[in-house]
C-alpha cells in the first residue's frame, strides 16, 4: 500500500513539474513572439540600413553579381560562366521533354523517367526555370550595359544617409518606411533564397531516391543534382537580388510621391519654395520615365510569360488528375495561389498612379496661383502639360499603365486564354477519341 501511495505521489509531482515546465515554455514563447513583433515595429535607424547594405554588398561579391564598378576579372568570368552553365542546365529539361531516348535520359539525369507524365513535368520545370534565367540575363544587362540603372537610386539613398546630406527629398515618415523595408528586405531576401534552394534540393532528392532505379542511374542523377543545385543557387540569389531592388524601388517611388504631396501642403507659400518643389518634381519625373524605359520590355515579357504559365497551371490543376496525390494537391494550391499573388501585386503597384493623380491635381491647383515670375509660371504650365500627356505611374509597356483596373483586366485575359486552351485541348481529345 505504501508503495502505491508513493508511486501516486511521485506521479503527481511529475505531473505538476510538467505543468510548470509547460507554463514556462508558453511564457518564453510568448515573450519571444512579442520581442519579434516589437523588433518589426521599431524604427530602423540609419546605422541598421548601412550594416544591411554592407551585408548585401558582401553577398553580391560572394554570389558573383557584378556591375560596372567590378574590376575583378575572376568575378566577371564567374558571373558569365554561371549564367551560361545554368542556361545549359535548364535546357536539359527541354531536351528531356522532347525526347524518349533512354540513353539521353540516363546521361542528362531524368528525375521523372518512371513517371507517366514525365514529358509534362520536364516541360513545366523548363518553363519555370527559364523565367529565372531571363531575369538573370536582364540583371547582367542592367548592371553592365545601362548608363544609369534604376537600382543605383538605392545606392544613392544609402550614400546620402552615410554622408548625412539629406535623404533624397523624403518626409520623415516615408524615410523611416523605406529604411525599414530596405533593411528587412535584405534579410528576408537572404532567408527566402536559401529556403528556396533547400526546398528545391530536398524535393529533387526525394524524387530521385524514392523512384525505383538501378544504382548506376541513381549515382548519376544524385551527382548531377548536387552540381546543378550548387550552380543554380547563384542564379537564385541574382534573381531575388533583382526582385528586391525592383520592389524597394516601387516603394521608394510611392514614398517620394507621398512626400511631394506633404511638401505641397506645407511649404509652397513662397516663389522660391515653388521653384524648389517644381525642380525636384521634374528630376523625379525624369527618373521615373527612365525607370519605365529600362523596365518596360522586361515587365511586358514577365507578365506575358506569367500569364501563360498561370493559365497552364490553372488548367492542369482543374482538368487533369495526376497519378501522384502530392502533385495533384500541389497543382490545386498553385492554381489558386498564382492568380491571387499576381492580382495582389497589381493592386500594390496601383497605389503609385493614385498618388500621381492626386499630385497632378495639386499641380493644377498650383498653376492657378497668382505669380509675377514669368519663368515660374511657364514651368508650372510645362509640368502640368507633361503630366496631362503622360500620367505618373508604372507602365507595362509604353502605353499600358498599371492602375487599379489592371488586376481585373489581367484576370479577364487569363480567363479568356484558359477558355481558349480548354476548348482546343478538349476538341482534340474528342477528335482523337
Amino acid at each position: 500500500m505504501n508503495l502505491i501511495y508513493s508511486l501516486i505521489s511521485l506521479l503527481m509531482i511529475v505531473t505538476n513539474l510538467c505543468k510548470q515546465l509547460r507554463v514556462k515554455l508558453k511564457i518564453k514563447m510568448i515573450n519571444k513572439i512579442n520581442e519579434f513583433v516589437q523588433r518589426l515595429s521599431t524604427k530602423c535607424e540609419p546605422q541598421d540600413l548601412i550594416v544591411a547594405f554592407e551585408k548585401l554588398k558582401s553577398i553580391e561579391r560572394a554570389k558573383f553579381i557584378v556591375n560596372k564598378s567590378t574590376t575583378s576579372k575572376f568575378q566577371r568570368f564567374m558571373c558569365y560562366f554561371i549564367f551560361i552553365f545554368n542556361n545549359i542546365a535548364v535546357s536539359r529539361y527541354l531536351i528531356l521533354g522532347l525526347t524518349n531516348d533512354k540513353t539521353l535520359q540516363f546521361i542528362l539525369g531524368d528525375h521523372f523517367a518512371t513517371f507517366n507524365e514525365r514529358t509534362f513535368f520536364n516541360i513545366m520545370i523548363y518553363l519555370a526555370n527559364y523565367q529565372g534565367m531571363t531575369m538573370n540575363y536582364f540583371n547582367i544587362h542592367l548592371n553592365n550595359f545601362v548608363d544609369k540603372p534604376f537600382t543605383r537610386i538605392l545606392e544613392d539613398y544609402v550614400e546620402s544617409i552615410t554622408t548625412y546630406k539629406g535623404e533624397l527629398y523624403l518626409s520623415n515618415y516615408h524615410n523611416r518606411l523605406v529604411r525599414k523595408w530596405y533593411t528587412y528586405g535584405i534579410r528576408i531576401m537572404i532567408f527566402f533564397t536559401y529556403l528556396i534552394v533547400i526546398y528545391a534540393f530536398i524535393t529533387n532528392f526525394l524524387i530521385v531516391v524514392t523512384e525505383r532505379k538501378d544504382l548506376r542511374t541513381l549515382y548519376v542523377q544524385l551527382s548531377l543534382l548536387c552540381v546543378f543545385q550548387y550552380f543554380k543557387h547563384f542564379s537564385s540569389f541574382s534573381t531575388n537580388w533583382f526582385l528586391l531592388h525592383w520592389f524597394i524601388t516601387i516603394l521608394f517611388t510611392y514614398c517620394r510621391l507621398s512626400s511631394f504631396t506633404t511638401v505641397f501642403n506645407n511649404q509652397l507659400e513662397s516663389s522660391q519654395g515653388q521653384k524648389t518643389f517644381i525642380f525636384e518634381l521634374q528630376k523625379f519625373n525624369n527618373w521615373l520615365d527612365s525607370f519605365n524605359r529600362q523596365i518596360s520590355l522586361t515587365t511586358l515579357f514577365i507578365f506575358s510569360y506569367l500569364s501563360f504559365f498561370t493559365v497552364v497551371i490553372v488548367y492542369y490543376g482543374s482538368q487533369h488528375n495526376f497519378v501522384h496525390t502530392g502533385i495533384n494537391v500541389l497543382f490545386r494550391v498553385a492554381s489558386v495561389a498564382s492568380p491571387l499573388i499576381i492580382s495582389l501585386f497589381c493592386y500594390f503597384v496601383s497605389f503609385i498612379p493614385r498618388k500621381g493623380k492626386r499630385l497632378h491635381l495639386m499641380i493644377y491647383k498650383l498653376s492657378t496661383f497668382n505669380c509675377k515670375d514669368a519663368q515660374l509660371m511657364l514651368k508650372r504650365l510645362e509640368i502640368l502639360d507633361r503630366f496631362s500627356y503622360r500620367k505618373i505611374g508604372l507602365y507595362l509597356n509604353e502605353n499600358k499603365l498599371i492602375c487599379n483596373h489592371f488586376s481585373i483586366i489581367f484576370l479577364l485575359e487569363c480567363i479568356g486564354l484558359y477558355l481558349l486552351m480548354y476548348t482546343n485541348i478538349n476538341k482534340r481529345a474528342l477528335v482523337s477519341y
